[in-house]
């Protein structure tokens, strides 16, 4: 003797129970905006480029865009002269400390690291090891410009008025490894009093 079930009746219960109880997968990915779309799509090219500077950035304009393209920890360090670095590690979500952003396409200091000085620029110097891991060593200035000299952005100088020169003693380092895929955020040094 044949047998036949219907399964009819138990999916639609089930569904009943998934909808009542609002299981219904998980939660929508963050929507992006216009804007963070388009940076999304220049991140792609980045990634498939292996382009450092290029995902650098990308990083630096789009705080939802830095937080998928950091590391699941990140360790901060401060180093005072003539003392041990105080290191520390933070989840990655919870790093909201990023130092630097663009201002149309000029980096400078983020808010938290400019204080009050709307003035203030910013210097960085890109290191890339053989093995694709990248410092970039960020150092805060002003610029000074002989009078009369148009739109460019002067001679950088260090916040103590001497000259700045590639190479110098930077305020910062950003520490950014290569992944299968593109690059991640990994590691935040800030160097005190210089």
């Amino acid at each position: 003797m044949l047998l036949r079930f219907s399964l009819a009746p138990v999916f639609n219960l089930a569904c009943a129970l998934v909808c009542q109880l609002g299981l219904t997968g998980p939660a929508p990915a963050e929507s992006l905006s216009e804007s963070d779309q388009i940076l999304m799509g220049m991140m792609e090219g980045a990634c498939q480029n292996r382009d450092y500077r290029a995902f650098f950035e990308v990083i630096a304009r789009s705080e939802v865009i830095r937080r998928k393209y950091t590391a699941a920890k990140v360790e901060l360090s401060e180093v005072h002269p003539g003392d041990k670095a105080m290191v520390r590690q933070v989840p990655g979500d919870e790093y909201a400390d990023f130092p630097v952003t663009l201002r149309d396409y000029t980096y400078v200091p983020a808010p938290a690291v400019a204080g009050n000085d709307p003035d203030m620029g910013l210097m960085l110097e890109f290191n890339q090891a053989s093995d694709e891991r990248v410092a970039v060593e960020w150092t805060r200035v002003h610029y000074v410009q002989p009078a009369g000299e148009g739109d460019e952005l002067g001679t950088p100088m260090h916040l103590d008025g001497t000259p700045w020169v590639s190479g110098d003693m930077s305020d910062g380092t950003l520490l950014i490894y290569p992944t299968d895929t593109c690059f991640e955020l990994v590691s935040d040094t800030r160097y005190a009093s210089k």
